[in-house]
């Protein structure tokens, strides 16, 4: 199951197609709705304070990798839960 928000960016046809292709369930958030979406309600300020903390080790790196690696520090705990911060787990 993959979760997004109500962004047309994730409502283009490819993307429901490759979701689909891979036997995924596609579901969307009410517009709007801050409470219901992980990213918003815990990952990206955790994000933000992990590349504040940080500074000094990104101040010459891309920001695409720079993201890259936050976000791949999230690990599954705490994903687990800003999910259940949304009440989906």
């Amino acid at each position: 199951m993959i979760i997004l928000d109500n962004a047309s960016i994730h409502h283009c046809i490819e993307l429901k197609q490759m979701i689909a292709a891979k036997g995924a369930v596609l579901l969307f958030t009410p517009p709007y709705c801050f409470d219901c979406t992980p990213l918003d309600n815990g990952a990206f300020g955790w994000v933000c304070r992990y590349l504040q903390k940080n500074e000094r080790y990104f101040a010459g790196v891309p920001l695409e990798d720079a993201l890259d690696d936050a976000f791949s520090r999230v690990g599954r705990r705490l994903a687990r839960r800003f999910f259940k911060n949304c009440e989906y787990a």
